[in-house]
């Protein structure tokens, strides 16, 4: 049963750094999700804390308080389809609460390795949401106390942070040019269609590397990209930038932007329709 005091939404008049508010709120304690878009035709939100999580658990999809204690549960084989129908009775209950989240290419999977802080599939609904829409800023708190997290003060990293990196493969040249070779051999057989090989690599440094640290140096690398900053329960963070829109909706209607090839990002939402269409007949 959701017990939940009624979701806030309002202006802020100031435009706060959202890597600076993830940062200060997991130096906090709190965990975080960060998606951002610098460009001004885009939707950026920071959300801070948690109220809700929708995890992905055996035979379902479980709602989750703060406290993390099981307050609802869907099943079905089907996750996507079973968080569709949970999230229709958190927003019953709720009245129009912001969730941030994703799941796994395969969310009937449970990840692995590095993956292995990270459920399946996670949709949160965050104790404070701040939402940057063309140049205005919004907070939207699913808990009484959440705007106090728009004062929280980053304490910093206390160990040293990193000033060299050392960066060696995960898998070595030799296994790698025969992964290559196989891939080739099965485009040339006709067993496969497309292959996407991607490379592994380990970077250790001289000191702590923080994830706010990595996605404030892929914004300002990548200004047209997509930032994010995810958090895990066990502490880990992924963090990457992202020239792709995975999914925007509108009303009734979502539009998503893969891209198969390589090429620049436009300046503005059309020139990225020119040059994806150029890149389709080329």
């Amino acid at each position: 049963m959701i017990t939940s005091t009624s979701v806030r939404t309002w202006e802020l008049d100031r435009t706060p750094d959202l890597v600076d508010l993830v940062s200060a709120a997991r130096d906090n304690g709190h965990e975080v999700l960060l998606i951002e878009r610098p460009m001004p035709d885009a939707v950026s939100i920071a959300a801070l804390g948690k109220a809700f999580d929708l995890v992905a658990t055996k035979g379902g999809v479980g709602l989750e308080d703060a406290s993390g204690s099981v307050v609802d549960f869907e099943a079905g084989a089907d996750r996507l389809q079973a968080a569709s129908r949970l999230w229709r009775r958190v927003c019953e209950s709720l009245g129009g609460p912001i969730a941030v989240g994703g799941f796994a290419y395969r969310p009937d999977r449970e990840p692995g390795g590095p993956w292995s802080g990270f459920p399946a599939l996670l949709l949160r609904v965050p104790a404070l949401a701040v939402t940057r829409v063309r140049g205005r800023t919004y907070a939207t708190a699913a808990t009484p106390d959440a705007d106090a997290m728009l004062e929280l003060n980053a304490t910093g990293v206390r160990a040293p942070a990193a000033r060299k990196l050392e960066v060696t493969p995960v898998r070595n040249p030799v296994a790698w040019t025969a992964a290559v070779g196989s891939a080739s051999a099965r485009l040339r057989a006709g067993d496969a269609a497309k292959v996407v090989l991607a490379r592994e690599t380990l970077a250790r440094g001289d000191g702590v590397v923080s994830a706010a640290m990595v996605a404030r140096s892929l914004r300002a690398a990548y200004p047209s990209c997509f930032t994010y900053l995810i958090t895990g329960a066990d502490g880990t963070a992924f963090a990457g930038a992202s020239p792709e829109l995975l999914i925007r909706r509108s009303g009734r209607r979502a539009f998503s932007q893969p891209m198969a090839g390589s090429v620049a990002r436009g300046a503005t939402e059309a020139e990225d329709e020119r040059l994806a269409r150029e890149q389709k007949e080329s």
